[in-house]
């Protein structure tokens, strides 16, 4: 089966490489509600960083204590704490923000805000930016879980998307017979920037408005500056595989801070006596500023749910979770090792291609996985291989 596009969510942290110290995590939650928020940055130091999962949860392995912890979220004030010791998990409490609903104007503010976001990004649409990344994948047939694969790579990201990589460590987990997106990775990487491409059509372009309309449906503050909730929503009659949704906006720098939404019109073709359609394709991307102050990603998820038919044994809803996650650490490849991210990848057949160290997958403490994570894992692990 291939699969042009799609996904979402999980969890991950830093690829730094670690010389076993201490480690040290716990749960983010809404300081009103008790609820866990996904995806808040940790930063414990500019090269130390991970994002807490969809359960709230984080972990940092660190060299040394005391440590200052710096905690955020687009949706949240952000918090910084002194962690002095090692102990059980660490409850941090952020205190939502609320976004404002904008006073009424003569024009579209929301259309003048896209363009000059626009444009600020097609000032520095050719840099590349390499980092390490990692990208994982679980899949799930008729709630039972079909596969889980997890990549690390030296990449090359752009503001189209991720362009170039080389996979260095992988694993994959398997129950067999059941459900196999063989080019997830391709389209996974190919639309995590805040630019359209020709795979997927996003509404931060020239003439903007002829494809999409744009709304200002709110605003709020990050570290001082206004962030604008623009609502784009493609015009009747747009037919290509296109993003819905809210970007949200600095409005003082004109940098995306965030993408969320849907994916329309995604299609997909299978082999065997099968076919698939799908149901709902959720797409969220978050940017921030690294140490040269350009605005490169740091985590794009991508949730599918698609029904499949299967010839003699009726339908069965299959749900394709995943997240990439792009470091700010300083790379050691050298650029020569890169390779294009290609349509045709098979991942299943690249991972079998690479030799799986069990060592490291065991060790490696930059990835905390939520409970269903791992109970899939361990489901996987007693198939016999």
């Amino acid at each position: 089966m291939t699969l042009p596009k799609f996904l979402c969510f999980l969890i991950i942290c830093c690829a730094s490489e670690v010389c076993a110290q201490q480690i040290i995590g716990g749960h983010v939650t809404d300081a009103e509600t008790g609820k866990p928020i996904a995806f808040s940055t940790v930063t414990a130091a500019a090269s130390l960083q991970t994002l807490s999962n969809e359960t709230g949860e984080f972990e940092l392995s660190l060299s040394n204590l005391p440590i200052t912890l710096q905690v955020s979220h687009l949706g949240y004030q952000t918090r910084t704490l002194t962690i002095e010791k090692q102990s059980s998990a660490v409850n941090i409490q952020l205190i939502p923000k609320t976004f404002e609903l904008p006073e009424a104007k003569v024009g579209n503010p929301a259309l003048a805000i896209i363009q000059e976001a626009a444009k600020k990004a097609m000032e520095n649409y050719k840099k590349t930016f390499p980092g390490k990344a990692f990208l994982r994948q679980t899949a799930y047939q008729a709630g039972k879980p079909a596969y889980l694969q997890e990549i690390w790579f030296d990449a090359s990201w752009t503001a189209y998307g991720l362009l170039k990589w080389n996979p260095t460590e992988s694993r994959r987990l398997a129950a067999g017979k059941g459900i196999n997106y063989t080019n997830f990775s391709f389209s996974t990487l190919i639309f995590s920037g805040y630019l359209p491409n020709n795979l997927l059509l996003k509404p931060l372009r020239k003439s903007a408005d002829s494809l999409y309309t744009f709304k200002l449906t709110g605003t709020t503050e990050k570290d001082g500056q206004e962030i604008a909730r623009i609502n784009c929503i493609p015009r009747t009659g747009v037919k290509d595989v296109r993003f819905e949704g809210d970007y949200y906006i600095n409005t003082v720098t004109n940098n995306i801070v965030m993408i969320d939404g849907i994916i329309r019109d995604m299609k997909f073709t299978s082999s065997g006596p099968m076919s698939i359609k799908n149901k709902e394709t959720r797409f969220s991307a978050q940017f921030h500023l690294n140490d040269q102050g350009d605005n490169v990603l740091e985590y794009a998820t991508f949730n599918l749910i698609n029904r499949l038919k299967v010839m003699g044994f009726g339908t069965q809803d299959t749900e394709l979770y995943n997240t990439l996650f792009l470091t700010t650490l300083p790379n050691t490849f050298p650029a020569a090792a890169l390779e294009d991210v290609r349509p045709d990848i098979n991942d299943q057949s690249l991972i079998r291609s690479m030799h799986t160290d069990p060592e490291f997958w065991q060790k490696n403490p930059g990835i905390i996985r939520t409970a269903k994570e791992q109970e899939a894992i361990k489901e996987l692990e007693r198939i016999p291989r």
